[in-house]
């Protein structure tokens, strides 16, 4: 795969994918239907009154909703298929979040509270995984050497050229933190 293919679009992608922002009109709906476990992250189904439909039976203390083929996890509620990390934020916090919510740690599945937070769409972008050659983001092969670079704000970013992937990887880490701050995805962990 291409080290192209690893940046982001200019726009957020078309809804085949994502679920509409179509929201249920009350957060409290959320709280009456399901069960946020904030060690796990999971939504869970509550018990409903019996209806004769066999829905507790069923569905009632367990896990809601499934992956998506992009690894989010989505949950129906009245017929409305939502991104549950969405639905996590808002019976978190009372309110629907107005930006993308960025997993931290880049789990799409991962809807612990303390892993959300509110990003634009290129803070959300800098937090992909690497699909470059090299095994680093941000470092390709050119002219027999390793090339580093950052992609911020639409502008590209050159960093220099080393003689190895490793060394580069520093280097274009080094300049992540510099730019994109918080939201920048590193080749390394950074030590506290």
């Amino acid at each position: 795969m291409s080290v192209q293919s690893a940046t982001c679009p200019k726009y957020p992608p078309s809804s085949h994918w994502m679920v509409d922002f179509v929201r249920p009109k009350s957060i409290g709906r959320l709280s009456d239907l399901l069960h946020y476990d904030a060690y796990s992250g999971d939504l869970f189904w509550k018990e409903r009154s019996p209806d004769g439909n066999g829905f507790n039976e069923k569905y009632a203390g367990q896990k809601a909703g499934g992956l998506n083929p992009f690894g989010y996890r989505l949950v129906r509620i009245d017929g409305v298929k939502l991104m549950c990390h969405r639905v996590v934020w808002a019976m978190a916090y009372g309110e629907w979040p107005e930006k993308t919510i960025d997993h931290i740690n880049g789990n799409r599945s991962d809807n612990r509270l303390q892993n959300l937070r509110l990003a634009d769409w290129s803070q959300n972008c800098t937090n992909r995984r690497p699909l470059s050659s090299s095994g680093y983001k941000g470092v390709c092969k050119m002219r027999g050497r390793w090339q580093a670079y950052l992609k911020a704000g639409g502008v590209r970013h050159n960093v220099g050229y080393f003689g190895c992937p490793t060394v580069a990887a520093i280097a274009r880490d080094a300049k992540a933190l510099e730019i994109q701050g918080d939201f920048a995805f590193l080749n390394f962990k950074r030590k506290k």
